[in-house]
């Protein structure tokens, strides 16, 4: 018999060999070697401009997901393998992305579709919203 307790949760739930526990697995890394090889060393002077250069938007979202407002702890401009994503959250397994006017083109479109395929692989949910969300429905979209 195993015994499994939650932080958030007082009660222990008691296993014995014949139950059946389905569970999604947090990543461990984000990359190919158990580290952050698969994440290209550019990228860090990147995700490093674009927290200085964040735009109107993302400050306006970042504003509310920051120091645990929501209860997770949410990290920005972080690199996902060969990728940034605007916002994650590792507790979750979240991704959330932020659509701008550029985002629509056929080419940026594929793009995206690629950057959320990865990020699927890897058992990560994505979220993405457009600019007009966020500044118009910002409490429904935080919901």
């Amino acid at each position: 018999m195993v015994g499994l307790k939650h932080a958030l949760c007082e009660q222990t739930l008691w296993l014995t060999e014949d139950h059946l526990v389905l569970a999604k697995l947090r990543p461990r890394t984000l990359g190919g070697n158990r580290d952050w090889s698969a994440t290209p060393i550019e990228n860090r002077d990147r995700r490093r401009e674009l927290r200085r250069e964040m735009t109107p938007t993302e400050k306006r979202l970042w504003a509310r997901l920051r120091n645990n407002q929501l209860g997770w702890k949410f990290r920005r401009q972080h690199s996902i393998g060969p990728f940034i994503a605007d916002f994650y959250c590792r507790e979750a397994q979240l991704v959330i992305e932020i659509d701008g006017d550029t985002h629509f083109t056929p080419e940026a479109q594929a793009y995206d579709a690629e950057r959320d395929a990865y990020m699927r692989s890897l058992g990560l949910e994505v979220l993405r919203f457009t600019t007009v969300e966020i500044h118009q429905q910002l409490d429904a979209v935080l919901c």
